[in-house]
């Protein structure tokens, strides 16, 4: 029931540099709309406050997809800024909760993209929480979800065993057709595809 996805991050995409330099843009397949997103200083928010290639090049893949995104209800796991759950919703989902673990300063940073981006997805309900992995039970793991998105979750060994627990938790709850896409960029020296699945494994995955 799980289908992990390997994007090989060979790919160019649509996304620019905005004036400001604290800013990335993602262009959403029709080219009327752009995502704008802000990002934050690595002293301030750590490895979520930029929009890294995986989720450059997931938000690619569901550009291919739209059609199946439309109405859906979307959970994002570490979202960062937002940019794949946001994304989402520009394609047309109906409900998009983006998640990260619970630093204030991650979460309102997801909080400001929400806001900066909100007439794109005008009748969508998108909201942000925290939400821990392999932790604390939390009600967003019973809700009836149709995707889990999750972009460079995988880069580092030490959190995918938990990453890989929220998952199953995720699935074992879930009444609906859930969908689990990950975007996983190889490093040689952690987080490797191989690592990802043996602990998909596991988990029973």
């Amino acid at each position: 029931r799980v289908a992990i996805l390997e994007l090989v991050l060979m790919l160019p995409i649509d996304v620019s540099k905005h004036p400001n330099s604290d800013e990335t843009e993602l262009v959403v397949p029709n080219h009327s709309k752009r995502l704008q997103l802000r990002m934050a200083a690595f002293d301030r928010v750590g490895s979520g406050g930029i929009v890294w290639h995986a989720a450059k090049v997931l938000c690619r893949w569901l550009s291919s997809t739209a059609d199946e995104l439309r109405g859906a209800r979307v959970l994002e796991l570490g979202c960062g800024t937002g940019a794949c759950g946001l994304y989402a919703a520009a394609l047309g989902a109906s409900r998009v909760t983006l998640t990260d673990d619970d630093r204030p300063a991650l979460l309102d940073l997801a909080r400001s993209n929400v806001q900066l981006n909100a007439a794109l997805y005008p009748t969508a309900v998108v909201d942000v929480q925290p939400l821990v992995w392999g932790g604390r039970a939390s009600a967003l793991l019973a809700a009836q979800w149709e995707w889990v998105l999750g972009a460079d979750l995988t880069y580092i060994r030490r959190g995918i065993d938990d990453l890989f627990r929220t998952l199953r938790e995720l699935l074992w709850r879930s009444h609906a057709a859930l969908r689990v896409v990950l975007a996983h960029q190889d490093r040689m020296d952690n987080g490797t595809l191989d690592e990802v699945r043996i602990s998909a494994h596991a988990a029973g995955l």
